[in-house]
């Protein structure tokens, strides 16, 4: 199944708290984009093979469908920085940078969140190598590629 990177949400989320300090708010963005984002990938999880077999089942189609999900998501994230608004009035921001660069970064290693934050990747592929494994599953195991939509449907993966 493809998962996009969280290069893009892990900052988009953290800008939420800028956004608005109203946590109910905060609260309905971040579901928001939860809902559409497991949608988006059961209907692009579903229609896949379907799409990359009516497109000739080779490796030009899951280039030609890797692009054309690429092209959408970029236009997508472009759309996005352009209709956001920056709502900052009244915070300041004090930049002090009297903290040798090894001394921050031993600092960071401190503090339990940023370690948590930084096992997430490693976190996210091991998730992605188990979610792309259905492929497999149902193209070389059980011998018909076109089962994958039902295996997402029945594990609720998308």
């Amino acid at each position: 199944m493809l998962k996009g990177g969280k290069g893009i949400p892990i900052p988009y989320g953290s800008l939420m708290a800028i956004r608005t300090r109203s946590v109910e708010e905060r609260s309905k963005m971040g579901l928001t984009r939860t809902i559409f984002g497991y949608t988006i990938g059961m209907i692009i999880a579903i229609a896949l093979i379907p799409i990359t077999n009516m497109l000739g089942g080779n490796q030009k189609a899951w280039i030609i469908v890797a692009v054309v999900l690429g092209f959408v998501s970029f236009i997508s994230l472009i759309l996005t920085f352009l209709a956001s608004k920056d709502n900052n009035a009244g915070v300041t921001i004090v930049e002090s940078d009297n903290t040798p660069f090894w001394e921050s970064i031993k600092l960071l290693y401190q503090n339990k969140y940023w370690v948590m934050l930084s096992a997430q990747p490693l976190i996210y592929m091991l998730y992605t190598l188990n979610g792309s494994t259905g492929i497999y599953y149902t193209k070389y195991i059980l011998g018909n590629e076109d089962l994958i939509a039902q295996l997402v449907l029945d594990s609720g993966t998308g």
